[in-house]
């Protein structure tokens, strides 16, 4: 009997661990943890019931694109709207925009080569992923994989600081004899005995050599907390999410945060269009209608952050008038001290 294939491994396609990799399952937990966190920047209204939501996103954000088509799903007669995952098929138009849609699921009962249009719609995550031709994943999937593998990376080096602390002095023997006696030592320490007596020979080897400054090292991995902070916060704000890391907020003004923003390597605003232009095509199509919208929470950010952006204008415009004000009241009473010179 052939061993069944479970849901891991049909999505294979889409978790391609980085090569040379020893930490994966530390990096695929953070590659779904992010996954998490963008599955709530979007709100998804009106998805019909044979479309699996979660899909929706995972698809979109993994791979930049997903099909909405009508196919016969198991067992099943009458035709249905999916969306699913799809790749390029035939040879693409002269912008080099795939002009067919290849759709194989294993779930389906036969595989499906459909015109963009025509007989089914592709939703894209941004304009650019309508030129990812060559590569299987696009959407925020790079940005994901690099911010998992940076997440994993420095979580280890803060269990290894943590591992660290453990250890403040090396002690040494002669002999097998000196070795155990000093380990008892040490053990009845980590026990709590109130009272340890040991031979005075001892001493000064328990003194040991200090191999680890507790307060450096504090002071080490509290800076790899704040470093972890610092990667997940720098990944939202690449897609122009404002965030409040510990590194470097206090020391940036609010017109630096919004340039950062506007230079995001792909702006939140500009996913939202591209998303909304595909689900009209959509809805248009197939006589449904999906809406989205962003998070509540982060149109607040959003709109705080420009009243912020809005209120320092007006402060820096102030402050230039009333620099030009006082220019002005010091040329003329120059001007004034010149001229009274000249009539003496």
């Amino acid at each position: 009997m052939s061993k069944q294939q479970n849901n891991n491994n049909f999505l294979d396609f889409i978790f391609k661990t980085p090569k040379k990799l020893t930490f994966t399952k530390l990096y695929r937990f953070y590659f779904d943890f992010i996954l998490r966190l963008l599955y709530r920047v979007f709100i998804f209204e009106n998805i019909p019931e044979t479309v699996s939501e979660t899909f929706l996103k995972l698809i979109l954000f993994t791979q930049g694109k997903i099909c909405f088509m009508e196919g016969e799903k198991i067992d099943e007669s009458s035709k249905e709207l999916l969306a699913l995952n799809c790749s390029r098929a035939d040879a693409p138009d002269v912008y080099y925009i795939p002009r067919k849609a290849l759709i194989t699921n294993p779930r389906l009962k036969k595989s499906y080569m459909l015109t963009p249009g025509e007989d089914c719609e592709i939703v894209y995550l941004s304009e650019a992923d309508k030129y990812n031709l060559s590569e299987i994943n696009g959407g925020l999937y790079i940005l994901i994989e690099r911010t998992a593998v940076m997440l994993a990376d420095n979580d280890i080096s803060i269990n290894i600081s943590q591992k660290n602390t453990r250890l403040t002095n090396l002690v040494s023997g002669d002999t097998q004899n000196t070795v155990d006696s000093i380990r008892a030592v040490i053990c009845a320490m980590y026990e709590g005995d109130p009272t340890i007596v040991v031979k005075s020979s001892l001493i000064d080897k328990l003194q040991g050599i200090p191999i680890l400054n507790n307060t450096s090292n504090n002071q080490n991995l509290v800076q790899l907390i704040e470093v972890q902070q610092y990667i997940l916060s720098h990944f939202f704000e690449q897609i122009g999410i404002c965030t409040h890391d510990q590194m470097k907020r206090e020391r940036l003004v609010t017109a630096e945060i919004n340039d950062n923003i506007d230079l995001a390597f792909l702006n939140i605003d500009d996913i939202l269009i591209s998303l909304q232009e595909g689900f009209d095509r959509v809805n248009s199509m197939f006589d449904t209608d999906i809406q989205i919208h962003l998070n509540p929470i982060i149109e607040r950010q959003k709109e705080e952050q420009e009243a912020a952006l809005s209120m320092q204008t007006e402060d820096a415009a102030e402050d230039q008038t009333e620099d030009a004000a006082e220019d002005q009241t010091e040329d003329a009473a120059e001007d004034q001290t010149e001229d009274a010179a000249e009539d003496q």
